[in-house]
């Protein structure tokens, strides 16, 4: 119980801090941006009514993390078009290489390979 009790604690948390990071801009077309706080530019609205059949949308879960929806926490597009969590890029891009060989894997796109641009 008391595992449990801190567990919703901790999810509460980061619910809080991806709240305080989200952009507070709407799209013209009325739907919330899904980008960072303070962004110049907010990614394009990826909402269901506002994309095609086959296009990325907001409920269609981060392809780093595969644990939440891309609209639960702040989002970026990068320059090849794919959309992720800020955090999980973030995270993706400090944690380097991770064995003995230098390898430049980290800074790729997970889905197509290409150098990662945040747009």
């Amino acid at each position: 119980m008391v595992k449990m009790a801190s567990t919703m604690c901790a999810s509460k948390g980061s619910a809080w801090t991806n709240v305080k990071r989200a952009a507070a801009k709407i799209h013209p077309c009325g739907h919330p941006c899904i980008g960072v706080r303070d962004e110049t530019v907010c990614p394009p609205c990826i909402n269901e009514e506002c994309v095609a059949v086959d296009a990325t949308k907001d409920d269609d879960y981060c392809n780093i993390c595969w644990v939440e929806a891309l609209s639960s926490a702040p989002a970026v597009r990068l320059d090849c078009g794919h959309y992720f969590h800020a955090d999980c890029v973030a995270k993706q891009l400090s944690k380097k290489w991770t064995g003995a060989r230098i390898v430049f894997k980290f800074m790729e796109c997970p889905l197509c390979h290409k150098d990662t641009n945040v747009r």
